[in-house]
């Protein structure tokens, strides 16, 4: 379950949603997506720190966990800061919301989110109407408040107290929505029964139920269950783990277009579909070729996959980079690096690719934008351990797949993709079927 999120809803100078906490007093010690203007699409449940204007050090730094309204925009929750706090104590509080599945992640916001005392809210509710009352009947002499001091005050309880119940209100449909999308995984039934006879415990007794679903924990041996290994690299096909053949999703000739010139390389191609029964290598992936000394016309959000050849003259070697076809804020075309084949073997290589063109253009797009933040391993995966020329390359490679994702959306929100043109056009190009 997605939601719609900007900067303007949070009340702050800088807001991200963190994948990764990397260390740190500021703003670098989060590794996420940087909200903006914009709208972006993120994950109900995601975390997000944000910062204030005056200070960058962490008693301006606040927890959020994004809840979804029905509407589908973003209900920023902000959790109270714990007494006391230092900054390695909210690192830890930020990485162990990281950590946690959405579903119990939204439970551990529900727990720490603190009640709205709706007999509170009435009685302020009642005071004021009394208040709109007595001055427009105009009367004389001054009303005595009961609940507060001042009336003012009244009233920022009474929004604080809205806030709180809109922000429950909130975090339970959110909970309820992820829980049938994603089904209740182990780790969430499992702190469901832990909190459960937690309760039953300091109530007097546990329950029958309760006591069979701890008993069925423990394992016949008495041993703990074993660590899963990394899956190990695929040097063959196999029939178990055999990529079937994939296609794109989307009409790629109803994208927005842009001229693209040969990389400098062997052979470039745009992956179209995925067809093992080809082979290895570039044979595997099926698309037009495009067309050295000639300006191509290309879909934005297209996968370009590249052969070069590298290595020394006495050892050479064949490498593959697959890339990103985005716009810069000019609109001209910038390949973006999602990842070669100097890792990986063939297959996984292969279908590293096809993960990325199951997907539609702009959700590719939004996924390679997370990538470069978050991690996930691939030639531009930690910005903080690269030199600066590095950090300033990935910072244009941001921006571009930025505006790559706004370009899909208004092209798809204008109804610029017509179902007639299942082409893709390249200018004075033949269409070349051999690699």
């Amino acid at each position: 379950m997605q939601v719609r999120a900007d900067l303007g809803g949070f009340n702050a100078a800088w807001a991200v949603v963190v994948g990764r906490v990397r260390g740190g007093l500021d703003r670098d010690a989060f590794s996420g997506i940087n909200l903006g203007r914009n709208h972006r699409a993120i994950d109900a449940g995601s975390v997000i720190v944000t910062g204030s204007a005056e200070r960058a050090g962490s008693p301006a730094l606040a927890l959020h966990v994004a809840a979804a309204a029905p509407d589908g925009a973003a209900v920023p929750v902000r959790l109270p800061a714990a007494a006391g706090q230092t900054p390695v104590d909210f690192l830890e509080r930020v990485d162990r919301y990281v950590q946690a599945e959405p579903g119990l992640r939204l439970r551990m916001a529900l727990g720490e989110t603190p009640p709205a005392h709706p007999e509170r809210l009435a009685d302020i509710e009642r005071e004021l109407a009394l208040l709109a009352e007595h001055t427009r009947n105009r009367r004389s002499g001054p009303l005595q408040c009961t609940v507060t001091h001042t009336w003012a005050a009244a009233r920022a309880e009474q929004a604080e107290l809205v806030r709180r119940r809109d922000a429950l209100a909130a975090l339970d449909y959110t909970l309820a929505m992820v829980l049938r999308e994603t089904g209740r995984s182990r780790r969430y039934e499992l702190a469901t029964l832990l909190e459960r006879a937690a309760a039953e415990n300091a109530a007097g007794e546990l329950s029958a139920a309760t006591r069979k679903e701890l008993l069925a924990l423990l394992t016949p041996a008495g041993r703990a269950e074993p660590v899963a290994r990394p899956a190990p690299r695929r040097l063959r096909e196999t029939k178990v783990t055999g990529l079937e053949t994939v296609c794109e999703p989307e009409l790629a000739g109803g994208h927005p277009n842009v001229r693209l010139r040969h990389p400098a390389a062997a052979w470039a191609k745009v992956v179209r579909a995925i067809e093992p029964a080809n082979g290895r290598g570039g044979y595997a992936f099926s698309g037009p070729f495009l067309q050295r000394n000639a300006q191509n016309d290309v879909p934005i959000g297209s996968i370009l996959v590249s052969g070069h050849e590298v290595g020394s003259r006495r050892h050479p070697r064949r490498e593959q980079v697959a890339s990103l076809v985005c716009i810069d804020g000019d609109d001209h075309p910038l390949r973006v690096p999602m990842g070669s084949n100097a890792n990986r073997t063939d297959l996984d290589f292969r279908d590293y690719v096809a993960d990325y063109l199951t997907m539609p253009a702009a959700a590719r797009a939004a996924r390679l934008l997370d990538a470069l933040y978050s991690g996930e391993p691939g030639p531009h995966a930690a910005i903080n351990a690269q030199p600066d020329r590095e950090r300033l390359l990935i910072s244009r490679y941001a921006d571009a797949i930025q505006n790559t994702i706004e370009a899909l959306e208004t092209a798809g929100a204008a109804g610029e993709l017509p179902d007639h043109e299942r082409g893709l056009e390249f200018a004075g190009a033949p269409h070349a079927t051999a690699e």
